[in-house]
């Protein structure tokens, strides 16, 4: 897993919601993708905030991103609607799955240290 991740700070609203779409989308890379990596980016810029989870597993079906009954989705979707984002669920090319959030940039009073990982 590689990430990386700008350095700020928001609320804790925004940020529960973008730790539980984080958690239901490696959640969904662990049971359904068969991936050997995964990436995620979490930036900064114009006031939003975005995040990209992408795995190079054998991709999502075009068919089920929309689909109901595909709770995961359904979930993280609603996570970033009530956040005041959006999310989009597609297959990555040449082969995996990718979640683009983008959610409003609530700043946080309370700077948190904030430590970045690369491995």
């Amino acid at each position: 897993c590689a990430t990386h991740m700008d350095e700020f700070c928001c609320d804790e609203a925004t940020s529960t919601a973008l730790f539980r779409i984080a958690q239901e989308a490696l959640t969904s890379i662990a049971r359904h993708s068969q991936a050997t990596a995964v990436a995620i980016t979490l930036s900064q810029s114009d006031g939003a905030i975005f995040l990209e989870i992408r795995d190079n597993g054998i991709g999502i079906h075009e068919p089920a991103i929309n689909k109901s009954g595909h709770f995961g989705i359904v979930g993280m979707r609603e996570r970033a609607i009530l956040a005041g984002g959006s999310l989009s669920v597609r297959r990555a090319d040449p082969s995996g799955t990718s979640v683009h959030v983008t959610l409003p940039a609530q700043i946080s009073s309370n700077r948190v240290p904030h430590a970045s990982a690369h491995r």
